[in-house]
């Protein structure tokens, strides 16, 4: 109990800063033929030991980030239970927006950055999502599955 009561603690401070000694190249945007797609009706975030999967009902809008009172509420994809402030992510870490059958992603000007297949995206700009992606909120990595 007593390392639920200090996670929960934790998630009341800001964003833990990781080191910040790479360089990530910035993404390009990515633009995606609309021929023979549809949107997802479901997300799936399978984490890199393929250990654990966090599924989430497509939104038209859905914050990525930290859950830790009744405020917090936007946040759809709560990573609180992936060691979410350990690992670097934000409170309001990123957004997903699902709408005219694509998928795109932006960071929400988080401490520690937003990445796709490895490459950093711009703080405040939109890129394409697509299944198979590799995403990154600070150091926590997931696959991105869609499910149809």
């Amino acid at each position: 109990m007593s390392n639920s009561n200090q996670s929960s603690n934790q998630d009341n401070r800001d964003t833990r800063p990781l080191t910040q000694d790479r360089d990530f190249e910035v993404a390009p945007s990515r633009r995606q033929s609309l021929v023979n797609t549809r949107a997802p009706k479901a997300i799936r975030f399978i984490t890199s030991d393929l250990d654990e999967v966090y599924s989430v009902d497509v939104q038209p809008i859905m914050v990525v980030g930290r859950r830790n009172s009744m405020k917090d509420m936007e946040v759809v994809v709560d990573l609180s239970d992936y060691h979410g402030y350990e690992m670097g992510v934000s409170r309001f870490h990123a957004m997903i927006v699902a709408l005219n059958n694509r998928v795109t992603i932006k960071d929400l000007n988080s401490l520690n950055g937003t990445r796709i297949n490895g490459l950093k995206l711009e703080q405040s700009r939109e890129y394409l999502l697509e299944h198979g992606d590799k995403v990154s909120f600070g150091d926590l990595t997931f696959m991105v599955a869609f499910v149809q």
